[in-house]
């Protein structure tokens, strides 16, 4: 009769255990989720999707640059030169680290980025610097990018003669 207890006892914490609400993912997890959301936008881009370029731009999206870009159709336009995989100029960036808020729905991602393009003589020109792009989760589930920014290019010297393969 005792073990019936013990087994019936075990049963019923296992059963309520299973009742409770799931517990949030650990923040270290989140943030390597979202390094490779970042890493995603960075392909899209690189591989001239811009239907995929487009899905990770929240429609509010506000991208800070050389001007103000407001909404992801504003986006998308400006930064069709950089989705032109024939075109004469490119972005690459990698995402450094990922900040998680505790609630899971904002976040932001820094890293560096490089800019090339290639000017009439064939010789690329190529830039450095850092950005930070915050995300937010939005109701379909998708982190998309809500807001994002750069330091200014840091052009390198050496770069100007290297002639395009």
């Amino acid at each position: 009769m005792r073990g019936l207890r013990l087994v019936l006892a075990v049963g019923l914490m296992w059963g309520c255990a299973r009742l409770t609400t799931p517990e949030a993912p650990p923040a270290d997890r989140l943030a390597d989720e979202l390094v490779e959301v970042d890493r995603e936008f960075d392909v899209a881009v690189a591989r001239g999707d811009r239907a995929a370029f487009a899905d990770l731009i929240a429609t509010d999206a506000v991208f800070l640059g050389t001007d103000t870009l407001r909404g992801r159709s504003a986006v998308v336009q400006s930064w069709d030169p950089l989705l032109d995989r024939e075109g004469s100029v490119s972005l690459r960036w990698s995402p450094a680290s990922a900040v998680v808020a505790t609630s899971g729905d904002l976040a932001y991602t820094l890293g560096t980025y490089r800019l090339e393009r290639r000017g009439q003589d064939g010789r690329v020109q190529a830039a450095t610097g850092d950005y930070v792009t915050v995300w937010r989760r939005d109701p379909d589930g998708r982190r998309r990018a809500v807001v994002d920014s750069g330091t200014p290019p840091r052009w390198l010297e050496e770069s100007q003669t290297t002639p395009t393969q």
